[in-house]
């Protein structure tokens, strides 16, 4: 076998492993639905967002926590706590308007209230905007970021 044969072998050999190496990661960060499609899943599902005495310390003093999205730096979410009990009374829900990825809200600590860059009020609850189940878990708060996703999709 000549030195150029031998290189294409290896460069043909390579590639395969390469192919092969890119399914496997692929595989492992997309989910089969039941309709045999896949779906791309990057980053975690579920965001510990912290101890639930920690923050609602935090949050009573300074108001609610913004977090930025980690994987793509999109979707805003807004950690709240209206109770004066630090296991009851969670909320996470977008950061963002409705239909908009760069709307983001702020908050009115005299009002009591969020509002968005057109100026529309929303309540410090988030009701009208996207959601996301807040559990407490040993001591913990975890915000279900894909929720929605999953009962939409019926998974």
């Amino acid at each position: 076998m000549n030195h150029r044969t031998r290189q294409m072998l290896i460069v043909g050999l390579a590639g395969v492993v390469t192919a092969f190496g890119l399914l496997f990661l692929f595989s492992r960060f997309a989910g089969d639905n039941d309709d045999g499609t896949f779906e791309i899943r990057l980053g975690d599902e579920q965001f510990d967002a912290g101890g639930v005495e920690a923050r609602a310390r935090t949050i009573d003093r300074d108001g609610p926590l913004f977090f930025a999205d980690l994987v793509t730096g999109g979707r805003p979410i807004v950690l709240h706590h209206l109770d004066s009990d630090p296991n009851q009374g969670w909320y996470a829900f977008a950061g963002v308007a409705p239909g908009t990825d760069d709307c983001v809200l702020t908050w009115d600590p005299v009002a009591r209230v969020f509002t968005d860059c057109e100026g529309t009020v929303w309540p410090a609850d988030g009701r009208g905007l996207e959601q996301f189940p807040v559990t407490i878990d040993d001591g913990s708060l975890v915000v279900d970021l894909n929720a929605g996703e999953r009962d939409a999709s019926g998974g």
